[in-house]
């Protein structure tokens, strides 16, 4: 019995088949007798656990729109921005939703948005706006319903030296529980994690984080952010903020630019300090990225951090863009163009997101592709620098190098080039190699 038991183990689905045939009609082996309800019973457990299964729901998008100012002071500016960014800093925590931010939503600075067109350009489910008064002493929020433009939650809050750390907190609660049905725990624990107890390093920071976006003041930025890191030893983000201003002190084209290898070691050592103090800090995790991908030439060490800034933050544009160029760097195309697409379905309206495709032809060498795209920035951006120095490229790759230099001449007589002074030199240098050598150009292309 034992035996032919081991037998029946081996079978072929042949000889199973013959057993089938031999059996009288309507009849079944003995053998299969309890497998078939037994299949069954597992069929119909594996339907109702289906059944129970949660369903992904699509997160709510929320855009957090730059607070105005009714006072046009530079002081007044400053305050209104601090705290839209300091919404924006705690909101971007929460996991049970998807955030469009100041780099994002800065294209509708002006007073009298067209909210409908706000909504619809980037997809979002709420709107937040925010003003302050003439004073300076009350902050007035409103939220804002996309689908039919009501106003689901308006409130104001007094403002003085004791408040500025706690009103963004206040805000940002509200905010998430107008919109968010049931607040996880988790989500109301990452806004209420204070980044600092001091309003002055807080002030500070935000000084130097705006100083941070003009490459002229990148002198301003390190003295501030060296300032709140000092009257807070612990202020993650301060640290995280100087370790990117040492890198754009450092990047070619910068005013009274520093060599890379004076500024590295200073760079990395406040984004480990960072880290430190706050394993969950993004931008420190972008910045590791942009020293492994610029400075060591590190792809997998620079993919990483760009990763883990993504993990920590998925709509933070600017570790994207970085996690791009690390793609096309390696070849790895097609991971590349997904993840363009990724800053386009988070931004619809995004420039960032066709420049970086723009790159991405270039790097795949299909020039007709990027000539299109570039046809159409150019259409949406007529005098955009950084469209003009990418076209540049294009026709020097095929070739048309008096269109180019028509193009890049001015540029670089100008200093205009957004990537630096020094890169526009470089891409002169090589145009004029390649007019006597016209396969000059491609064969330096990679």
């Amino acid at each position: 019995m034992s035996l032919r038991r081991a037998e029946r183990r081996t079978e072929s689905v042949a000889a199973i088949l013959v057993d089938f045939e031999a059996s009288p009609r309507g009849s079944i082996p003995r053998r299969f007798r309890y497998a078939i309800p037994f299949l069954f019973l597992v069929g119909a457990l594996a339907g109702f656990a289906y059944f129970l299964a949660p369903r992904a729901t699509p997160k709510p998008v929320i855009a957090v729109l730059p607070f105005q100012s009714s006072d046009g002071s530079p002081e007044a500016r400053f305050r209104a921005e601090s705290l839209s960014q300091s919404i924006v800093d705690r909101l971007a925590r929460v996991r049970s939703i998807s955030l469009r931010r100041g780099d994002v939503t800065q294209r509708y600075l002006e007073i009298g948005q067209d909210l409908s067109k706000v909504s619809a350009d980037l997809s979002a489910d709420a709107i937040v706006i925010g003003s302050l008064s003439n004073d300076g002493s009350m902050i007035t929020t409103k939220i804002y319903r996309s689908a039919d433009g009501s106003i689901i939650d308006e409130s104001s809050y007094g403002l003085d030296k004791d408040s500025l750390l706690r009103i963004p907190e206040d805000i940002s609660l509200r905010i998430l529980g107008r919109v968010v049905r049931s607040v996880p725990s988790e989500d109301r624990n990452a806004i209420a994690r204070p980044e600092t107890t001091s309003t002055e390093a807080k002030r500070f920071y935000d000084l130097g984080r705006i100083y941070l976006r003009d490459r002229d003041k990148l002198d301003d930025a390190i003295e501030n952010f060296v300032k709140a890191k000092d009257l807070d030893l612990y202020y993650a983000k301060a640290w995280a903020g100087l370790a990117e201003a040492y890198l754009g002190k450092s990047a070619p084209g910068a005013p009274r630019a520093q060599s890379p290898h004076l500024l590295f070691r200073d760079a990395k050592a406040c984004a480990a300090q960072a880290l430190e103090i706050d394993p969950f800090l993004p931008e420190a995790q972008y910045s590791l990225g942009l020293l492994a991908l610029k400075y060591e030439w590190n792809w997998n060490e620079a993919e990483q951090s760009f990763r883990r800034a993504l993990e920590l933050d998925p709509d933070f544009v600017r570790a994207r863009s970085g996690l791009i160029n690390v793609l096309a760097f390696q070849s790895r195309f097609e991971e590349a163009l997904q993840q363009a697409g990724e800053i386009r379905r988070r931004d619809p309206v995004s420039f960032t997101s066709e420049i970086e495709l723009a790159q991405i032809y270039y790097r795949m060498g299909d020039f007709a592709k990027m000539a299109e795209l570039l046809s159409e920035l150019e259409s949406k951006n007529p005098d955009n620098q950084r469209v003009a120095y990418l076209r540049t490229y294009q026709l020097l790759a095929t070739g048309k190098f008096e269109d180019a230099l028509a193009i890049i001449g001015p540029i670089y007589e100008n200093e205009m080039i957004c990537n630096g002074y020094m890169q526009a030199r470089l891409t002169v240098t090589r145009l004029k190699a390649a007019k006597g050598r016209k396969g000059a150009f491609n064969d330096q292309r990679n």
